[in-house]
């Protein structure tokens, strides 16, 4: 199934359309990393328990499900081929803009293997880049005759590229302004239905878009069984102190991913320094980012000194030091007072939110 424009959904203008391009370019590169598919590694390979695969149709139609609201529609569990269908305009390479997709049409060597209808064997998405031909794409190769190892989604510095697998005709590029003003038809299915409503449609067994060997989980792109069993698991930005997080829940039980998996929403907790790295979109209920429950015992002034005393009084320990506060209206003050606090060793700070209690 397709979708077509949604009832009463105006066309973008221009300006529109290019900030939804950038956006689905970024929404491609944050799978950077992400491992092409599970049968593609050994057990013992550290991505053999990666939480999330994606071919090459699959890191598309991730990134358009990403931003669903935005273009107005949801693309099915079909790959390459229907993908080739719902973008009708070919362009030159000249006019190729970043987010424009890059087909290829090819043969398989092995006769034996079901061709893909069109011949549409791989796609990717063109950025041009410092070569002025790089694309965002997931392949998958051994040893590549054109980049050696390739197993997942990478930046290609060139579109182009040599496979053992088909033999490539063309490359065909197609312009992505139809899923820009929210129009996705595909010709196979002239009673496609429209907008949103098409992301709810769900399409079970094999598509006449689907490879017959293609693994129905893979290409789906979905997440592979939690490797750490029951143990809740966290992801922990590199900087800002990123140790004292991570030790901290560790000693606790928790396991903690990798940085390279910064892609995966697949987590109990997250910490990072920057919101943009957050996808706020993907939530799910329970998921706790940049946020520790009952952080106000040190961060409110007040609950500090209670957490402090209620300490004492239960273990007879008594703290060493007093808190003192400040407060300052000039940056150079502030900054000032921190590097003296550095400078001792055994100095600590708690910092906490401007909207507390007085003082900083």
């Amino acid at each position: 199934a397709g979708a077509g424009q949604g009832p009463g959904q105006d066309r973008r203008s221009r300006r529109d359309e290019g900030q939804l391009r950038a956006r689905f370019v970024g929404a491609c590169r944050q799978y950077l990393g992400v491992p092409y598919s599970r049968r593609a590694h050994e057990p013992d390979d550290p991505d053999y328990g990666s939480p999330l695969f994606l071919d090459c149709c699959g890191l598309v139609r991730r990134a358009v499900q990403d931003l669903q609201e935005d273009f107005g529609f949801g693309l099915g569990k079909w790959n390459q081929a229907y993908q080739f269908e719902t973008l009708p305009e070919e362009v030159g390479f000249e006019q190729l803009k970043p987010g424009d997709l890059v087909f290829v049409e090819g043969t398989y060597y092995d006769t034996a293997k079901k061709p893909q209808r069109h011949n549409i064997v791989h796609v990717e998405v063109f950025i041009g880049g410092e070569t002025g031909e790089a694309t965002i794409g997931s392949r998958w190769s051994k040893s590549s005759p054109s980049e050696g190892k390739v197993r997942g989604v990478q930046i290609h510095p060139s579109y182009r590229y040599v496979s053992k697998n088909y033999e490539i005709h063309r490359f065909i590029f197609r312009s992505l302004a139809p899923w820009l003003q929210g129009i996705c038809r595909s010709t196979s299915y002239p009673d496609a239905a429209t907008g949103l409503a098409a992301a709810t449609l769900k399409c079970g067994g094999k598509s006449i878009f689907q490879d017959s060997e293609e693994d129905d989980e893979e290409e789906a792109g979905t997440y592979a069984p939690n490797p750490y069993g029951d143990a809740p698991v966290f992801y922990v930005g590199e900087g800002n102190n990123w140790k004292v997080v991570a030790e901290t829940l560790e000693r606790r039980g928790w396991r903690r991913l990798p940085f390279d998996a910064g892609f995966t929403t697949r987590f109990d907790l997250k910490w990072v320094e920057q919101r943009s790295k957050i996808d706020y979109k993907r939530h799910v209920e329970g998921q706790l980012v940049n946020h520790i429950p009952n952080n106000d015992v040190i961060t409110c002034k007040t609950r500090f000194l209670d957490t402090m005393r209620a300490h004492e009084a239960a273990t007879g320990c008594r703290f060493a030091y007093h808190p003192s506060s400040y407060t300052s209206e000039r940056a150079g003050d502030k900054l000032r007072a921190l590097a003296e606090a550095e400078a001792e060793p055994e100095a600590a700070w708690a910092l906490k939110p401007a909207r507390g209690n007085g003082g900083s």
